[in-house]
C-alpha cells in the first residue's frame, strides 16, 4: 500500500539499508525516467521491506491535485483518500501481495481528489532485487489516473447494451462477414428464417444457397459491386425458408475497411418483408381498380377537406387529374355553408360503429350545372384521423324517371282524390240525406222492421262516406303546419299500435310560431309514413323512435329501429319505396341517408331547410 511516510532530503530521495546506512533511492537516469513519468501522469514509487518505507515520485501526490511538498507532510496521505467502499478489497489485495500469495499486485479502485471528486486509479506493483546489501526486498510500482478510461468503457457497454436490445427489437436477421475468412455470425437466423445454421460453403458464409435461383446472380452481382467500391447498398429479393416457402427480403449491407481501404468485414441486416410486399401488392391492385372505376370515389377528411378523388369523380364533376385534391368539398355543392356543415355532420354520423350511409345529392359541376348523385359514405382511418371514404353514382337518368313517376302519381292522386271528394264523397252524402228522408217517412208508417232496415243502410253509407273522406285526406294527410303534422303523426302512430302491436316513441321538438309550407309538411309526412311502417313491417323491430327537431337552418326527421339492420350496400338501390322517399327528400330540398348495418337497427334521417309560410294554415 503507497503511504506519505518518506521524509525530503536535499539530495534525491534516500533510503537505509538494514544496518542504517542511507543510500541513494534513484540514478540520475532514474530520476530523469521518474520526471518523465511524472509529465504523463503515472505515479511512481517503491516500498522497502522490513523497512516498510515508501518513496513515491512527485506524481502521485500530482494525481490526486497535491502539492508533493505538502503531501509528504500527511501521515497516511494516500490511504486515507481510498474510496471507502473500496477500502477493504483494496487491503485485502494489498496484503497478499506483501504476504507472498500473489506475485504480482494490480488493482482498479477509487481515491479523492483535492477538488472533491473521485477518481478511478490504476495500480501495480511487482517485487524487484534488492542490492544494496540488507537481505530487504524491494517492490517497485506505479499509480496512473483511468477515470476517462473507464468512462469510455461504461459508454461502450451502454453502446453495446443499446445494440443489443436494438437487435432483439429488429425483425430480421443481423450479419457480421469476416470477409478475410468467410466466417460470419449471425444473430436471428432462426427466429426469422427458421434455420439453426448455415454451412459456409460459399463467399458469402452460405447464403446464397437459399436465395431464389431466379434472383440468385442478380444478387451476387450488386453485392460484388458494392464491395468493389466499398459502398452501402440496399436490395431486395427472395429466399428460402426453413419451411420451404418462398420469403420477400429487405437486405441493407454496410462494410468496415482495411487500413489499405479494402474491406475487410460486410455487415447488415436482412428483414423479412413477405406480408409489407403482399400489402403493396394488394394495395397497387386496390389502387389500379380504383383508377379505373367508373364510379367516382372521394377521401374526405372531417373540414370537408378532398384528400383524394379518382379520375372517374373528377370526370363526374367535370375536373382535370388531380384539380380536386386539397380543395374543400363544398365546392362542389350548392348548399350554403351552414347546411353543408349539417351535411357533413350527417356524413360523420352516418359512418360510425361500421356503418353504411346513403345518401342522394345534387352536386354542381365545374361549369355550375347540377349533377344528380347517389352516394355511398363508409368511414376510414388514416394514422389517427377518422375520414370518410365516398364512392359516387351519376343517377341522372334515374332522377329523371322518378320525377316523372312522380308527377304521374302525383297527378293520378289529385284526380282520385277530387274524384273521392267531389265524386263518390257527394254521391254517397246525397244518398245519406235521401236515405234519412224516406226513414223518417217509414217511421211515420209505424213499420218497425222497414225502419231498421232503413236505418242500417244509413248507418252503412255514413261508413262509406268516412272511409272516403279518410282515403281523400290520404291522399293529402296533413295541414301545412306544426299541429298539422303533429295530427299527422298521432294518426300514424295509432294506426301502426293498432294494426302491428308496436309502439312508437314519437319527440316533435318545433317552435310553437313555426309554418312550414305544404310542399315540405307532406312530404316529411310521406317519408316519416314509409320510414315506421318499413320498420314495423320488415325489420322486427320492439322500438321505433320518430323525431322531428329543428338542427341549425334544417328540419331534420330520424325514424330509428332497434330491429335487425342490413348491409346499404347490399341493398344500394333500394325498394320503389325507398327510392320514392329519397325523391321527396329532393322535392323539398333536403337529402336522405340511410345508416344501418346487420344486427344494429336502422336510422333513417331526412334534412331539409326550414321553409315558411306566413298564409299556411
Amino acid at each position: 500500500m503507497i503511504q506519505a511516510e518518506s521524509a525530503e532530503k536535499k539530495s534525491a530521495p534516500t533510503g537505509t539499508d538494514a544496518s542504517g546506512v542511507f543510500r541513494p533511492v534513484l540514478t540520475l537516469v532514474e530520476k530523469g525516467i521518474e520526471t518523465a513519468l511524472n509529465l504523463v501522469g503515472v505515479g511512481v514509487g517503491e516500498h522497502l521491506l522490513p523497512e516498510n518505507q515508501v518513496i513515491c515520485s512527485d506524481g502521485i501526490y500530482q494525481l490526486v491535485g497535491v502539492d508533493p511538498a505538502v503531501g509528504r507532510l500527511q501521515p497516511e496521505f494516500w490511504r486515507s483518500r481510498v474510496h471507502p467502499d473500496d477500502v477493504a478489497a483494496q487491503d485485502l489485495a494489498f496484503q497478499d501481495f506483501l504476504q507472498g500469495s500473489d506475485a504480482a499486485y494490480e488493482e482498479i479502485y477509487r481515491v479523492r481528489h483535492e477538488a472533491g471528486h473521485y477518481i478511478t486509479v490504476l495500480a501495480r506493483a511487482r517485487w524487484v532485487a534488492r542490492n544494496d546489501g540488507s537481505g530487504g526486498r524491494c517492490s517497485l510500482g506505479f499509480v496512473v489516473d483511468v477515470t476517462a478510461h473507464n468512462e469510455d468503457n461504461d459508454r461502450m457497454r451502454a453502446r453495446e447494451e443499446r445494440y443489443r436490445m436494438s437487435l432483439s427489437a429488429l425483425h430480421g436477421l443481423v450479419y457480421d462477414l469476416d470477409l478475410r475468412t468467410h466466417k460470419v455470425e449471425r444473430h436471428g437466423l432462426q427466429r426469422v428464417f427458421g434455420y439453426e445454421k448455415m454451412d459456409d460453403t460459399d463467399d458469402f458464409g452460405g447464403w446464397m444457397t437459399i436465395v431464389h435461383p431466379e434472383d440468385r446472380e442478380h444478387v451476387m452481382r450488386t453485392v460484388l459491386a458494392y464491395r468493389e467500391r466499398a459502398s452501402n447498398y440496399e436490395l431486395s429479393y427472395r429466399m428460402r425458408h426453413k419451411d420451404g416457402r418462398w420469403r420477400h427480403v429487405r437486405h441493407v449491407g454496410t462494410y468496415h475497411l482495411g487500413p489499405d481501404g479494402r474491406p475487410i468485414r460486410a455487415l447488415g441486416v436482412i428483414e423479412d418483408v413477405t406480408e409489407a410486399q403482399e400489402q403493396r401488392q394488394q394495395l397497387q391492385v386496390q389502387a389500379a381498380i380504383i383508377e379505373r372505376m367508373s364510379e367516382g370515389v372521394m377521401l374526405l377528411n372531417r373540414d370537408g377537406t378532398i384528400l383524394f378523388a379518382n379520375p372517374a369523380f373528377e370526370k363526374l364533376f367535370g375536373y382535370g387529374r388531380g384539380e380536386l385534391n386539397g380543395r374543400n368539398s363544398h365546392m362542389l355543392s350548392f348548399r350554403s355553408s351552414e347546411n353543408f356543415e349539417g351535411l357533413l355532420r350527417t356524413v360523420f354520423e352516418g359512418t360510425t360503429d361500421d356503418r353504411t350511409s346513403i345518401i342522394d345529392l345534387e352536386g354542381r359541376r365545374r361549369d355550375g350545372s347540377m349533377c344528380p348523385i347517389q352516394g355511398y359514405f363508409s368511414s376510414m382511418t388514416l394514422g389517427e384521423t377518422r375520414c370518410v371514404l365516398t364512392v359516387a353514382i351519376d343517377v341522372s337518368e334515374r332522377k329523371q324517371l322518378e320525377r316523372e313517376v312522380m308527377q304521374v302519381a302525383t297527378r293520378v292522386q289529385q284526380r282520385i282524390g277530387g274524384d273521392l271528394h267531389d265524386g263518390l264523397g257527394q254521391q254517397l252524402a246525397g244518398i245519406a240525406m235521401m236515405l234519412q228522408g224516406l226513414g223518417q217517412r217509414v217511421a211515420r208508417t209505424e213499420n218497425s222492421v222497414l225502419s231498421a232496415e232503413v236505418d242500417e243502410i244509413v248507418s252503412l253509407v255514413n261508413d262509406a262516406i268516412r272511409s272516403t273522406r279518410s282515403l281523400a285526406r290520404g291522399l293529402s294527410p296533413v295541414r301545412a303546419s306544426r299541429e298539422g303534422l303533429l295530427e299527422g303523426f298521432e294518426e300514424l302512430l295509432n294506426q301502426v299500435l293498432e294494426r302491428y302491436r308496436i309502439r312508437v316513441h314519437m319527440e316533435l321538438s318545433l317552435p310553437d310560431e313555426m309554418l312550414l309550407d305544404e310542399n315540405t309538411a307532406t312530404n316529411l309526412y310521406r317519408i316519416a309514413q314509409e320510414g315506421v311502417l318499413n320498420a314495423a313491417r320488415h325489420a322486427a323491430a320492439t322500438q321505433i323512435h320518430l323525431r322531428l327537431r329543428v338542427a341549425g337552418p334544417d328540419v331534420e326527421l330520424l325514424v330509428i329501429d332497434d330491429g335487425k339492420g342490413f348491409d346499404p350496400l347490399q341493398f344500394a338501390r333500394g325498394g320503389m319505396g325507398l327510392r320514392i322517399m329519397r325523391f321527396r327528400a329532393q322535392l323539398i330540398g333536403g337529402y336522405l341517408s340511410v345508416e344501418s348495418r346487420p344486427g344494429a337497427g336502422t336510422t333513417l334521417r331526412c334534412r331539409c331547410p326550414v321553409k315558411v309560410s306566413k298564409e299556411a294554415a
